[in-house]
């Protein structure tokens, strides 16, 4: 069988996304040595495994690679005879659904673009939800991260209920890993890190709500501290900057950037409490994360936040500074007991079973 991928994220993205992708498409390279991998590259790349070829632009759409990826896979992949396509990170390539004989199946992480547009500017929203749109289309089965994505895409996209397959995250294997006293010593000391923080993991943007937790710091114990690690996206570190600076928080709020994806697991470990009140996601993964390092969680009601945590967390009403007063004090003197049996349902090895099942042993059938 000849199975085609993008594998842009695969090959380009270091965070959650590209990590869940190299997850599962490495694993199926090396479940499946019989098989023709085609990983479809915006640039040249090298790669070790036998079965696998990748495809990336050459001549003329080197120069016009976002143009290549989106219009010109879909023929050569049809070229090369392709019996299987995936799109793990929201799309398909547009012209896939002519070719009939290929399965075709996408994987949609999130509807954030339908449920929260004012997240996004114009352009990216409108291009977001015309490739969502397209999956209607020439998906033969979208895959989703959790039951709350597959109900968002039945009523963004109406797509039948048969269509949507959801097959949960697992997080990265060093999430799993004890880290040593040593390790947790080093950490603190290169990033300076005060004795008892709360933690906040993602990037800084609205949905995420910084905002919130901020002013529920200003009620919290004064020896408490908050680091904030993620990315500034649209200028809201300075938002958030003026608001520490109006509620005098200066020397209690953290923020870092850049952190290597190995170093998270021991930050976890550092933590008091791992505050996410996120208004919404698609799956959480740094609620999973935090849970396999034993730590305390607060997260937002309702949304996927429940299928990720379930009675190991405390949960909030996420736009109400008294709620997360109150959580965060409660899992501060009456820690959760985690449920480390029902993490199991999240398993890598379930995981990947189940797109095996989905993208390979259905089609050897």
């Amino acid at each position: 069988m000849k199975i085609g991928i993008d594998a842009k994220r695969y090959f380009f993205n270091q965070t959650g996304l590209g990590n869940h992708n190299r997850l599962v498409i490495d694993s199926l390279i090396e479940r499946y040595p019989q098989h023709t991998f085609y990983l479809f590259s915006p640039k040249a790349v090298e790669h070790k495994s036998p079965n696998v070829e990748v495809i990336y632009p050459k001549g003329l759409w080197n120069r016009l690679r976002s143009i290549w990826r989106v219009f010109r896979v879909a023929t050569i992949a049809n070229r090369l005879g392709v019996d299987t396509f995936l799109g793990p990170s929201n799309e398909l390539p547009k012209g896939i659904h002519k070719h009939s004989h290929m399965y075709k199946v996408a994987v949609l992480h999130d509807t954030i673009f339908f449920s929260h547009p004012k997240q996004y500017s114009w352009f990216d929203r409108r291009v977001h939800q015309l490739k969502a749109r397209y999956l209607k289309k020439a998906a033969n089965r979208i895959i989703t991260v959790s039951q709350q994505t597959k109900n968002d895409v039945l009523k963004y996209l109406d797509v039948l209920p048969d269509k949507v397959e959801v097959i949960y995250q697992d997080c990265h294997p060093q999430f799993k890993r004890e880290s040593t006293l040593e390790d947790q010593i080093k950490i603190k000391e290169k990033y300076k890190l005060p004795s008892d923080f709360l933690l906040m993991v993602g990037r800084l943007e609205e949905r995420k709500n910084h905002k919130t937790v901020i002013q529920a710091l200003e009620k919290l114990d004064p020896s408490l501290h908050l680091v904030i690690i993620g990315k500034n996206h649209g200028g809201t570190k300075a938002k958030l900057q003026n608001q520490i600076n109006e509620l005098k928080l200066t020397q209690r709020v953290h923020f870092l950037e850049g952190i290597p994806f190995q170093e998270l697991p021991v930050m976890y470990k550092l933590t008091k409490i791992l505050v996410y009140p996120s208004l919404y996601e698609g799956f959480g993964i740094p609620i999973l994360e935090a849970l396999h390092q034993s730590t305390q969680v607060v997260t937002s009601q309702g949304g996927c936040f429940a299928e990720v945590g379930g009675d190991s967390v405390f949960y909030v009403q996420p736009q109400s500074v008294s709620s997360i007063v109150d959580s965060i004090a409660q899992a501060i003197q009456s820690p959760k007991v985690i449920d480390t049996n029902r993490l199991n349902k999240f398993d890598k090895n379930i995981v990947l079973q189940q797109y095996a099942d989905l993208l390979v042993e259905y089609r050897e059938k």
